[in-house]
């Protein structure tokens, strides 16, 4: 159980190093494509249930039609459309069959972007208008042509006492009327996206005898530049057959498009497969250019009312290409970890070491934490800020996108690993680096320990993000629309996405996901809230920091004048290379980020020194129980003495030499320096690859 610790930190390193090479097959793994199995809902055969989100309701404020604007035809909001129709129709007594019935909502605003994509929808449907009528007709319906023919219940018109039943007793709720609407300078086609903003949509076609014909306008029809245009539809028969089947509610009529059953529900249906399934359900699909028909897969089935409670499943297979593109700012941001994830390694290696060393011995009995708090104190953690400061925008859509299924210009993100996995290790090392420099500059002290899990938890929950889609555990159905359109994305910047409340909506607006995720972040952040100021070590002549607790901070780039410490006699002595700070202020300031401790560790008094823990996180390694050797200098010395090129180094190195000490079961270093060629007859004799931290006393 002592080497639990030394590897599980080894596991986190090595999981963290795949993360970040992940991104560095994006130099040449530049284009992926990907299948993914989509299942959303439940088993139609368990009947109805309450479905979460909003998904599927044909809300005015988010159906839009496409009204004539002088020659040519334009997107115009559905709700907006209705408040200008120049023919209302009241009917009061229910009797018209002939539009198509959508739920009236009012607040939401379509996006100007989208609204551009919507323009090129009404393009392709006014140049194929005659197609698509034609093709509803071979299916089986009797459409509409003259115009576009709207039904809601508006209670503005309805009566002002309780309705009455046939007896005189009032049942308390209040009447509403059925208002029909013909827009007639629009398409007889109304528009109906799946979800607000979304570039998705079914496609209604009212008819004159209650039914409405519901297709699928995909290709050129959803997406600019494609020149195929395709139709998919369901016969009439096997549709109304189908709704009432799944339902259990037989014997209804269809009135405007809906399926009203015995008890007056009203019910709006969209059942649609292209796999010949047993409910026999199996949709057609029509080359609206070529004029052919053939037969696809896919299941789609959603018969709700206006509060969601229905039948929901859909499931198929969804087809991404994904391009990455490797450009400089990866370039820095992968060899700025690299250089860090090697440091990490070799502290994890010296602790590791000497550790073990000294347990044979008896010496030790705790096994410190070796996580990322040994990187408290290298440079290149300090400036890891600014050095990713560039990908910060893809960070925010990353952070943005776990645990997502997206429908729509984020899927290609999601579906995208070695965009993701790398992302969020990024995004959990920029963390805590921030969180460090915070540290050092309130003087307190934290944990690293909430590292690991962070990690693990975001990786996790985007890897299962199918699941959580199907838990249940959250406000939507599986399904989330990208709310943000590529192009508005790419016009934004970090600050934009951080300000404006993109944030929010790059998650696609899931707000316990989105508090879910931030909270996870807010959690790593509660120990620095809950930690006292550190005190430097002012007490006593030396520098003292234990395994579990604070020294000081910043490392100098090459060791200077060294570190004080008391003899016998009570007079300081010089016993290794400085640690105290520069230009940080007059007294030491701590490591911030630190290893937790155990309780038998707090207790014990500070040695006079430094830790094996503090040493190698001050960025040293004993080399071959030598030499005291900055971590930067022995990644030069370790390679070109085990390639045999250390008599043809000429670069200098500092050191210190360090002798044993028995009596304290610690390290002594000289008091001088040596300063000397790698080349030196001295340095090839030893082992570079026998490293390990001593405790200096």
């Amino acid at each position: 159980m002592r080497l639990l610790p030394i590897v599980y930190h080894w596991v986190l390193w090595l999981f963290f190093t795949l993360l970040i090479f992940g991104q560095a097959l994006g130099a040449v793994w530049t284009r992926a494509a990907y299948t993914d199995n989509l299942v959303f809902g439940q088993n139609s055969a368990l009947g109805p249930f309450q479905v979460l989100g909003s998904n599927d309701v044909p809300f005015t404020d988010r159906s839009y039609v496409c009204s004539r604007r002088s020659r040519v035809y334009r997107p115009v909001q559905l709700a907006k459309a209705l408040d200008a129709s120049p023919l209302v129709v009241v009917d009061t007594a229910g009797g018209a069959v002939n539009g198509y019935r959508v739920v009236k909502r009012a607040g939401f605003e379509i996006d100007a972007t989208v609204m551009k994509g919507y323009t090129s929808t009404c393009h392709a449907i006014a140049a194929t208008l005659d197609a698509i009528l034609d093709r509803c007709t071979e299916l089986g319906y009797n459409v509409t042509r003259d115009g576009l023919r709207v039904v809601y219940d508006d209670k503005a018109h309805a009566s002002d006492s309780p309705t009455s039943n046939s007896d005189g007793s009032g049942d308390g709720r209040t009447a509403t009327r059925s208002v029909l609407k013909i827009v007639r300078d629009a398409l007889p086609v109304l528009v109906l996206p799946f979800s607000d903003n979304s570039r998705y949509s079914r496609y209604a076609i009212p008819g004159w005898d209650g039914s409405a014909c519901m297709v699928r306008l995909n290709d050129g029809y959803e997406t600019d530049g494609l020149a195929a245009m395709t139709m998919r539809g369901l016969n009439r028969s096997v549709r109304e057959l189908r709704t009432a089947e799944l339902l259990g509610r037989p014997g209804g009529v269809w009135r405007n498009g809906w399926y009203e059953d015995r008890a007056g529900g009203r019910w709006f249906s969209d059942v649609m497969s292209t796999e010949p399934t047993l409910m026999g359900i199996a949709m057609r699909e029509f080359d609206m250019i070529a004029v052919v028909t053939v037969i696809r897969k896919r299941t789609n089935l959603a018969i709700m009312n206006d509060t969601l409670f229905g039948v929901f499943a859909v499931s198929g297979e969804a087809r991404a290409e994904i391009s990455s593109v490797y450009d400089l700012e990866v370039v820095l941001a992968n060899v700025s970890l690299g250089v860090l994830l090697v440091r990490w390694a070799v502290a994890m290696a010296a602790l590791a070491s000497s550790r073990l060393a000294r347990t044979e011995r008896g010496c030790e009995r705790e096994f410190p934490s070796a996580g990322i708090g040994l990187l408290a104190c290298a440079r290149g953690f300090h400036w890891l800020p600014i050095v990713l400061l560039p990908r910060l925008k893809t960070h925010l859509a990353v952070f943005a996108s776990i645990g997502c299924v997206f429908e729509g210009s984020q899927a290609a993100l999601t579906q995208a690993w070695y965009l993701m996995y790398p992302g969020i290790a990024e995004l959990v090392l920029l963390v805590f680096s921030l969180l460090n420099l915070l540290a050092k500059l309130l003087r307190r002290r934290m944990s690293d320990a909430l590292f690991g899990p962070t990690l693990l938890f975001y990786c996790a929950a985007h890897h299962f993000r199918m699941e959580l889609g199907r838990s249940g555990w959250f406000e939507y159905d599986g399904r989330i629309i990208s709310a943000v359109p590529s192009a508005q994305f790419e016009s934004m910047s970090a600050l934009d996405i951080l300000t404006s409340g993109a944030l929010l909506r790059l998650n696609g607006n899931v707000k316990s996901l989105f508090f879910l995720k931030v909270g996870m972040l807010a959690l790593n952040v509660l120990p620095l809230l809950l930690s006292r100021p550190a005190r430097g070590a002012v007490a006593t002549a030396a520098t003292t920091a234990t395994a579990a607790n604070s020294g000081p901070t910043t490392l100098p780039s090459q060791p200077s004048p060294p570190l004080a410490t008391k003899t016998t006699d009570g007079q300081p002595q010089s016993v290794g290379p400085s640690t105290r700070t520069r230009g940080w202020g007059d007294t030491e300031r701590t490591l911030a980020l630190h290893a937790a401790s155990s309780a038998q560790e707090r207790a014990a008094p500070a040695s006079p020194g430094l830790s094996a823990y503090d040493m190698v996180r001050l960025g040293y390694v004993v080399v071959d129980s030598a030499w005291l050797m900055a971590i930067s200098d022995w990644l030069l010395f370790a390679p070109l003495a085990a390639c045999g090129l250390l008599h043809f180094a000429s670069l200098h190195v500092m050191v210190f030499a360090v002798r044993q000490d028995a009596v304290r079961s610690c390290c002594v270093v000289d008091e001088k320096p040596v300063v000397c060629q790698m080349s030196d007859p001295r340095f090839t004799r030893c082992r570079p690859w026998a490293i390990s931290s001593q405790p200096f006393g």
